[in-house]
């Protein structure tokens, strides 16, 4: 019964994370809108800022402009027109002005999350096995950095490419200490078939990039779902462990300093998301904060076993 839930809380999440991302993709690519307008009146003046959420259009300065085109319903006399409109556009020229700031900070913060598998891996080597630890989350890694390295570099971002190259080299020597110290048998059938499992996608990713021919626009779309998709798998690996806790009521094999990076890291990319009102950046951050959230709780309501029991035996001392 516990497997069977745990597996159903797994997939829930992974089919949720797709769908709202699947949703959200569609309504970016088929929107185009007027974002904001700032004129003095729907005249012959000057038309001075038209900005669209898609980012087709930038400054216009005209005399007399055609506006069905740009997706107005309604034109009105006086000042300050409101259209049903997004803040995406305007927040983001807003931060203009910070962009090197953020990505600095935002560079940071992940590369401190992805070294927090350290911890992890120096248990693994004084205790001479993986113990109860899981690989997929270190599996899981490869994958979601190698998905947004190849995004980031589509994107020409500089700050995302450093930090998933860091970030892939560090999840790629995590793997190689879990597969050395890993005596289990089953354990290694398991990493095993998730590597195969991994490496294929990423073949097939990297096949579609490079032969594909595909418009480059279309690319980063599709890409970038994959990309949501691997930060969700890697986010939600922790619950593979989720029966064994329920079953031994102890969060020992769970990777705490792994979860906590992770709700601190996905927590402040949600928030940025709501800024900035990007539907790519907010939603799979909101589903990766609250798997982390709820693994968090599962160190409240089954603390780890060896502090029980150490717990115990001071009171019985």
């Amino acid at each position: 019964r516990v497997a069977v839930i745990a597996g159903i809380s797994v997939v829930g999440v992974v089919v949720t994370g797709v769908g709202i991302i699947i949703f959200t993709s569609n309504n970016l690519c088929s929107r185009t809108s007027v974002l904001y307008i700032t004129h003095e009146k729907w005249s012959r003046r000057p038309l001075t800022h038209v900005y669209l959420d898609d980012g087709s259009s930038g400054i216009i300065n005209a005399s007399y402009v055609s506006y069905p085109e740009l997706g107005a319903t309604e034109r009105e006399a006086n000042d300050g027109v409101h259209l049903p409109m997004t803040t995406f556009k305007a927040l983001t020229m807003a931060l203009e002005d910070y962009k090197d700031m953020i990505a600095i900070v935002a560079t940071t913060v992940t590369i401190i999350q992805f070294l927090s598998g350290i911890d992890i891996c120096r248990k693994i080597i004084k205790q001479g096995s993986t113990g109860n630890i899981s690989g997929f989350p270190f599996v899981g890694g490869v994958f979601s950095t190698t998905t947004w390295l190849t995004y980031s570099i589509l994107l020409m971002d500089v700050s995302m490419s450093v930090t998933n190259a860091v970030g892939l080299l560090l999840q790629v020597c995590y793997v190689y200490i879990y597969v050395r110290y890993c005596v289990s048998l089953t354990s290694w059938i398991a990493t095993r078939r998730q590597m195969l499992l991994f490496f294929t996608i990423i073949c097939i990713i990297q096949s579609y990039v490079f032969f594909s021919g595909e418009a480059p626009e279309l690319m980063k779309v599709r890409v970038g779902m994959m990309c949501c998709l691997g930060s969700i798998i890697f986010c939600a690996s922790p619950l593979i462990s989720l029966k064994d806790v329920f079953q031994t009521q102890s969060t020992e094999m769970l990777p705490f300093p792994l979860i906590f990076a992770t709700f601190l890291v996905t927590g402040l990319w949600w928030l940025y998301g709501i800024v900035i009102q990007n539907s790519f950046v907010q939603y799979p951050n909101m589903i990766c904060c609250a798997i982390a959230g709820f693994q968090l709780l599962l160190f409240i309501v089954y603390p780890n076993k060896k502090k029980g029991e150490l717990m115990g035996e001071a009171r019985v001392m």
